[in-house]
């Protein structure tokens, strides 16, 4: 049982790595719910740019096949037909609406944050040195007060 109770602090050490890898480690709990915020984000502008591509299909389509869309986008940049004439006044805020033509935003993901393998190991390392050294201690003290 004396030299038994050595074997605790190398337990001590497993067990802290082992938990503290679940926990924070690389492939641990904390990096995988970073890792479904980040996919819930993604699925949102995957959504967002299936809407903008729908609109933007909509308008492809209206502008093949529709001639009053052409003609209304044409008066807005300025052209007309041949018996048109325009009147523009100057100072005055144009009522022209153009498009909103966006292809939508680059998404850059967020790295997760989690502690590094080795440093988890070295701490481990650390608490099971710093326990060991502590058991050592105490019995080299009741060693001498029994002297």
């Amino acid at each position: 049982m004396r030299t038994l109770k050595y074997l605790f602090p190398v337990w001590l050490g497993i067990a802290f790595y082992c938990v503290a890898a679940i926990v924070t480690g690389p492939s641990g709990i904390s990096a995988y719910k970073q890792l479904e915020a980040e996919k819930q984000k993604q699925i949102e502008n995957i959504y967002t740019l299936n809407v903008t591509r729908e609109r933007l299909e909509g308008l492809k389509s209206a502008l093949i096949y529709d001639e009053d869309t052409i003609s209304v986008y044409a008066r807005d940049l300025g052209y007309g037909t041949a018996d048109e004439r325009f009147v523009r006044i100057v100072g005055l805020l144009s009522g022209q609406t153009a498009p909103d033509l966006t292809a939508g935003e680059v998404y850059i993901y967020d790295t997760p944050i989690y502690k590094d393998d080795k440093t988890l190991r070295i701490i481990a390392l650390i608490i099971a040195a710093f326990s060991f050294f502590i058991i050592l201690l105490v019995d080299v003290l009741l060693f001498i007060k029994n002297i």
